[in-house]
């Protein structure tokens, strides 16, 4: 059959128009053309330059949504405008949810209308409340650089995380208008000032002119971030004990505290390149995280005194180191106990890896488990459940464990409840019985504040029943919560922010937990005027006690657990011509099964702190860094004069006299990058 001509002449018009087309060199066109011929040479050219054509169709298709948006935009703009006026109704409907009672948890309910309503981002004289975000009412020119204008109304994050700069706008949570697209750099700067200055929280000076830079494109993703804990982290501030004149006051009695959860939280921060919230920082928790030097206790508490010229100051500044060590109880020889662990399962322990860090925990905990143990679980959401009643069967308990899923509201009064009713139906007066709260301390549902959670827990400590808490995750994370009601239980306060602290805590250390060798153990110091001119105890600000209540067995104070050990570090000023002793330590604490009270003292010598700091021995030198550390990173104003470089450099050198010091080099390398970073000053 002959060749079609006609169809022939189509397919050379065709190609000759794709050629036009697609603008191809003639004569790149004309060189291709013999070897692939007229039929091949355009979908050849198409498959090396055909991209065009999807960036003219791409263009277009965003110029169509560029059309789209901006109609949605302009629609936005008339519904804000006419629905101004019933925004009083919007956010009292909002107030009554669940999550305006998260967001507003520790702030009074009877708040303005939502048009006059000023929150701001300044604490109170004791708490750090979520710092509150910002936006002005002022929307730019539309001169200025085409800025959008603010919405009247903006959410920063799924917790409603939300700003104040200038006139302060409502507030709402999710569901509510997009975020600005576009601000100005002073808008930015005083977002980041609020969300960070304000509430405690420190960043680097790049990391500030990041999250600066993309607030003004519009990227907020920084402020939505878990990782930065900017809404619901709550922390008390305590105030700095200061200088004492001993011709005033000459007797320091406190409660003592093994507590150990500052330090982790604070080392979670700085392993995170941010530094620790100011009022997060308690000295003697940072103090007593560490391992000391006392040699056993013979007696169910033993004291120890050490003392140096301070290298912190110039003015004949002494440190002395006040000591308390209990009595080791071997594992194998503790009480039985009977253990209900009260486990936080709420949504909130989904961030990061909550649950997955409680769950190894109570994993080590049953492994240190032995014959004669019970273990109880309570879970708690939006109400809490029994999972396993008591029992001596660990496998079952693993069982349990390894199933927990976050889900639903905080309700800790309900889970506390409950957790005490199962102790309580299972206490024995020859076994150790005790709570154990595992929780970020968010409470949302029921009774929210620390002092509704307290009001039957002294009792129940007082029955013999203990409750200590354990907590983990940060970002919205109730420190105070979790500490009063530790210290309401007569238990200890740990945090967890690794698996290795995990193990450590419900693991290694729960012996110490569960075998209580004095209650309510206080200890007093009554310097001689002669030889002592004033004196600082250093931390222990949520622990004082009036000088007579040191013999009162009716105060509650700290409860020391098996092999722990707890520290005190004062600063005295001595008098010219010191030389005499410079007064009388005291210990007094009751025997836990029989409740009698048992006291000693011993007397503070000259010669016990009348030498140079080098040559005291090094766990003194460590623990006085440590204590240094501390003292800057809550920004005590007695050490804003010293030199956080020093303060390292003497912790090195400490650190190079230690046997075996893992983690007090962990200690040092933290501080090193925390120095890098430019996020450890006294500035």
């Amino acid at each position: 059959m002959a060749p079609d001509r006609s169809l022939e002449s189509e397919m050379s018009r065709w190609f000759s128009d794709q050629r036009n087309d697609l603008k191809a060199p003639p004569d790149l066109w004309e060189e291709l053309e013999p070897r692939l011929g007229p039929q091949d040479v355009a979908p050849a050219w198409q498959r090396l330059f055909g991209f065009r054509w999807a960036v003219r169709r791409l263009t277009m298709r965003i110029a169509a949504t560029a059309a789209v948006l901006g109609l949605f935009a302009v629609v936005a703009v008339i519904y804000v405008a006419l629905s101004e006026t019933t925004s009083d109704d919007r956010f009292a409907s909002q107030s009554e949810s669940t999550i305006g009672q998260e967001q507003w948890r520790g702030i009074e309910t009877d708040q303005p209308s939502a048009q006059t309503a000023r929150p701001t981002a300044t604490t109170s004289a004791t708490t750090v409340a979520p710092p509150v975000f910002a936006a002005t009412a002022t929307a730019a020119p539309a001169s200025a650089g085409g800025l959008l204008p603010i919405p009247p109304v903006a959410v920063l994050d799924s917790r409603t995380t939300v700003a104040a700069i200038g006139d302060v706008l409502p507030i709402i949570g999710p569901g509510g208008s997009q975020l600005p697209s576009q601000i100005t750099r002073e808008q930015a700067q005083e977002i980041v000032t609020l969300a960070v200055s304000s509430s405690g929280y420190g960043i680097t000076p790049d990391q500030q002119e990041e999250i600066v830079v993309r607030l003004m494109n519009g990227d907020w993703s920084d402020l939505q971030d878990a990782e930065i804990p900017l809404d619901l982290t709550f922390f008390q501030n305590y105030g700095v004990n200061p200088f004492v004149d001993v011709s005033a006051e000459p007797i320091s009695t406190f409660s003592m505290d093994v507590d150990t959860a500052s330090y982790t939280v604070g080392r979670g921060y700085l392993d995170s390149g941010r530094i620790p919230p100011p009022a997060s920082v308690r000295v003697e928790e940072y103090i007593n995280y560490f391992d000391q030097d006392y040699p056993p206790a013979i007696d169910a508490l033993d004291g120890h005194i050490e003392g140096a010229l301070s290298p912190y100051s110039d003015d004949g500044t002494y440190l002395l180191r006040v000591g308390v060590s209990a009595i080791d109880v071997d594992p194998f020889e503790r009480r039985s106990a009977n253990i209900v662990l009260v486990i936080d399962t709420s949504g909130s322990m989904s961030q990061g890896n909550r649950i997955s860090l409680v769950q190894q925990g109570i994993f080590t905990l049953l492994d240190s488990l032995r014959e004669g143990d019970t273990v109880g679980v309570v879970t708690y959401s939006t109400q809490a459940m029994t999972q396993l009643r008591p029992t001596g069967d660990l496998n079952e308990a693993r069982s349990v464990v390894s199933r927990l899923h976050p889900d639903g509201s905080t309700n800790a009064q309900a889970g506390l409840r409950l957790g005490f009713t199962l102790a309580e139906e299972n206490f024995a007066d020859d076994k150790s019985n005790h709570v154990i709260l595992l929780s970020d301390g968010v409470a949302n549902v029921g009774t929210t504040e620390p002092g509704g959670l307290l009001d039957d827990i002294s009792e129940f400590a007082r029955d013999g029943i203990f409750l200590s808490t354990v907590g983990v995750g940060l970002g919205n994370f109730n420190d105070v919560l979790l500490e009063q009601l530790a210290n309401r239980g007569d238990g200890s306060y740990a945090y967890i922010d690794t698996a290795a602290e995990a193990r450590k805590v419900l693991g290694t250390d729960i012996t110490g937990l569960l075998e209580i060798v004095a209650r309510d153990a206080k200890v007093q110091l009554e310097f001689d005027e002669a030889a002592v001119e004033s004196y600082r105890l250093v931390g222990y600000e949520n622990r004082s006690l009036e000088t007579e209540q040191f013999r009162d067995d009716s105060i509650d104070a700290g409860e020391i657990g098996a092999g722990h050990t707890v520290t005190a570090m004062y600063e005295l000023k001595l008098k010219d011509g010191a030389a005499d002793d410079l007064g009388v330590v005291r210990l007094r604490w009751l025997d836990p099964e029989t409740g009698a009270a048992f006291e000693k003292e011993r007397d503070i010598s000259f010669s016990e702190v009348d030498r140079p700091f080098e040559s005291a021995s090094p766990r003194f030198r460590f623990t006085s860094s440590v204590m240094a550390v501390a003292e800057i990173l809550r920004r005590s104003p007695f050490f804003v004069e010293v030199d956080p470089l020093h303060v390292v450099s003497t912790l090195a050198a400490a650190v190079a006299d230690l046997e075996s010091p893992s983690e007090e080099r962990e200690l040092l390398s933290l501080l090193n990058t925390a120095i890098e970073l430019g996020v450890l000053s006294n500035d």
